[in-house]
């Protein structure tokens, strides 16, 4: 992230080194205690906490209460009730600053559940006017959309399996070893298993020219409604963050769209929202954080107020498949991370 003093600024116009170190403390006391977050849903609730500290007056606990402690330990004399605006900068740089260190782990980590929750919630937000605040706004929402593709691409990545040595008998030492090293290997190979389920899945679904939802062929569709529909079942079939390639497989097969309105297209799908419904993964999770599933829980509540948005159909496509896919990585196989 950029220099903490610059943000600081936004609710404290001349802040002292002294105050600035204590921030810079408490923001690393904050990471330590939201990196004791491991299921995935809780950590969709914690980034969505901090994209709605850009945009609410307070910022949403337990986020908030576990930011405040951490400024209060290093700064007595702070009162939440009278600096809310720097519990939600704090927040912001807290929940980002879990992003920083880049990862190569071929797994799904608590970092990346982060990353797409603070991408899809604050690309879909309205730009607040204070200019400072709305700059970090941009800061976190590029770190993570940069962080969640990134982590589609690497986190499909085999792992190869060391090979297990041998060992004579009564070699204690050498026996511990081997079963570390076989340990490793196993999980390796259940990795790659995990991928290899993945693109068996996605390569079944991209030939068969139906759609698992309807059971009609996507020719029968329109454009709008297909481009949804066919990145609500890809998200579906996510093991990992999608990549790319995923998204370029989903607009493979629908037309190019022109820009589209938030309501329509919603309407686009309403004769088939039924089954999507019941398709869609982890309601639960969806219906607790909106802002970070705007478009699925306008999906599987159709009260749902929309606000007037008009984006490309490419766009609404995208969001459809970065959305399903988060819901699906905090329902399957196990949400802890």
């Amino acid at each position: 992230m950029a220099d903490l003093a610059t943000y600081i600024r936004i609710y404290d116009a001349d802040p002292d080194d002294d105050l600035v170190g204590k921030r810079e403390a408490a923001i690393k006391d904050a990471i330590s205690a939201l990196r004791k977050t491991t299921t995935a849903p809780n950590l969709v609730e914690m980034a969505s906490a901090a994209a709605r500290s850009f945009s609410e007056d307070t910022t949403p606990d337990p986020l908030g209460a576990i930011v405040a402690t951490a400024i209060k330990a290093k700064a007595p004399s702070f009162v939440r009730e009278e600096r809310e605006m720097e519990v939600s900068v704090i927040s912001a740089l807290a929940v980002a600053g879990m992003l920083d260190i880049p990862e190569t782990a071929s797994v799904v980590t608590i970092k990346d559940i982060v990353a797409a929750t603070l991408w899809s919630a604050l690309s879909f937000q309205t730009p607040i006017t204070n200019v400072k605040h709305e700059q970090l706004r941009q800061e976190v929402m590029v770190s993570a959309r940069d962080r969640t593709l990134n982590r589609g691409e690497v986190s499909r990545k085999r792992m190869v399996p060391r090979e297990v040595p041998e060992f004579a008998e009564g070699e204690i030492a050498s026996v511990e070893k081997s079963v570390n090293i076989a340990r490793t290997s196993i999980t390796a190979l259940t990795n790659n298993a995990v991928l290899d389920r993945e693109e068996i899945d996605v390569l079944w679904w991209s030939v068969s020219g139906r759609s698992p939802i309807t059971g009609g062929a996507y020719d029968e569709i329109d454009p709008e409604a297909r481009g949804l529909l066919r990145a609500f079942e890809l998200g579906i079939l996510m093991r990992r963050l999608p990549s790319q390639a995923m998204r370029r497989i989903v607009l493979s097969g629908v037309p190019a769209l022109g820009d589209i309105s938030f309501g329509d297209i919603l309407t686009s799908v309403e004769k088939i929202r039924d089954r999507i419904v019941e398709a869609v993964p982890a309601h639960d999770t969806i219906r607790s954080n909106p802002i970070a599933f705007p478009l699925l829980t306008a999906v599987l509540d159709e009260t749902t107020k929309t606000p007037a948005i008009t984006k490309k159909g490419d766009e609404w496509v995208s969001r459809a498949l970065l959305e399903t896919a988060l819901a699906r990585l905090c329902e399957t196989p196990d949400p802890k991370l």
